[in-house]
């Protein structure tokens, strides 16, 4: 999850500047929210305080919508959105101990 979240000390225009970054951070998010679409719906289940819609629902956007998608969004869900998930996803694999 880290790997799309860029250096924390560079402000998100300079970040958001280069178009390879743009793309491969939509490509990491897609890739995350991808990867909720294959957990078990119990699973889910178990923890539901994680936006588990919401976030199939942002897939479907950067998959469909692509050319529609605001940078400036993207980088707010990044700065605001990532960090409570990193929290969350990180509590999730230590009830399933996985490290």
């Amino acid at each position: 999850m880290n790997a799309s979240i860029g250096s924390s000390d560079t402000p998100g225009t300079a970040r958001a500047s280069s178009s390879q970054t743009q793309d491969a951070v939509l490509r990491n998010l897609h890739t995350l929210s991808e990867s909720t679409q294959h957990l078990s719906d119990p699973l889910k289940e178990r923890y539901p305080q994680v936006p588990w819609r919401s976030i199939s629902a942002f897939r479907n956007v950067v998959v469909h919508a692509y050319l529609n998608i605001s940078i400036e969004q993207i980088w707010t869900i990044i700065e605001r959105d990532l960090p409570p998930m990193q929290q969350q996803v990180a509590r999730i694999m230590g009830d399933l101990h996985i490290e």
